[in-house]
């Protein structure tokens, strides 16, 4: 008998643990609290790396429920019916549980009222405060590299103001791309821009498609474009859905010429000296950002 409740205590208690410890180590993998660096920090950064904060207490909060629940059922199934022993291991059940309670209710409060006070601004989604996007802040100061990409041209020669102006709809961007061999890939195979499966380029910025050419005649590497201006992506001036944004799959040239070409300005971010951003988000994608 004891050893079945043993065995019903200890379980969850395991499993809930093994699924509780991987957030902090993902935090800590993809970057830590501070997602900026110098005059790239805003106030927007702040909220960020609070964000940040409350996204690790509550995996750490949840690891002492577990450890505390766990306790609480050791000592209950070897009371040997001591009654001291049980009601200890009880009110240790009870402290655990209204705990969390306690914290959750908090969280919910103070979510509730995040997303009533910003309804269309940078929060969307469902987590701790939601998911928050913060523009990088372009310096007004040029960043100069040595060296050169592939064939002696590089992205950093280009310093002049763009030429592309307009707007492409989805089959003149995509022609564009064919012409310079970039390829555009989708999950749902559809360029649909109400579907967030698709990759539509409807409506993406000339200046965009030609900054992305350029890049891969630099690098060298057949660029894959997995994301555009279709939804699903946050909002912002500088977003997918005006236009500025394009998500490219990594490769290990790729990876080499940004890491080593551009200047790192935080954590997986990288500008190059025309002041577009390179992104390194989680777990497959680059979030490149044209705005020169």
């Amino acid at each position: 008998m004891i050893k079945s409740i043993l065995l019903k205590v200890m379980i969850p208690m395991g499993v809930l643990l093994f699924l509780i410890v991987p957030i902090s180590v993902s935090e800590a993998q993809f970057g830590g609290f501070v997602t900026c660096n110098g005059a790239d920090c805003s106030a927007c950064n702040l909220v960020q790396m609070a964000n940040g904060i409350i996204v690790w207490l509550f995996g750490f909060v949840f690891l002492i429920f577990a450890v505390q629940m766990t306790i609480a059922g050791f000592k209950l199934v070897t009371s040997g019916g001591n009654s001291s022993a049980v009601s200890e291991a009880k009110s240790r059940f009870q402290n655990a549980i209204i705990g969390v309670i306690i914290m959750m209710s908090a969280w919910l409060l103070i979510d509730t009222i995040m997303k009533g006070l910003l309804p269309n601004g940078q929060l969307s989604g469902w987590g701790p405060w939601s998911e928050v996007k913060c523009q990088v802040q372009v310096s007004p100061t040029e960043f100069v590299r040595e060296g050169a990409g592939a064939d002696g041209y590089s992205v950093d020669d280009v310093v002049s103001a763009p030429t592309a102006v307009g707007e492409y709809n989805h089959s003149e961007a995509l022609s564009e791309l064919s012409k310079n061999g970039i390829v555009v890939v989708s999950t749902g195979n559809c360029s649909d821009p109400s579907k967030s499966n698709c990759t539509s380029l409807e409506g993406v910025k000339q200046n965009t498609i030609q900054r992305i050419t350029e890049l891969q005649k630099a690098s060298g590497d057949q660029l894959i474009i997995t994301g555009g201006t279709e939804t699903g992506h946050a909002n912002g001036t500088y977003s997918h859905s005006e236009g500025y944004k394009i998500d490219l799959r990594p490769t290990s040239k790729l990876n080499n010429y940004i890491t080593q070409n551009f200047e790192k300005i935080g954590n997986n971010k990288y500008r190059d000296s025309n002041g577009n951003t390179y992104w390194r988000h989680p777990p497959d994608h680059w979030d490149v950002t044209i705005t020169k």
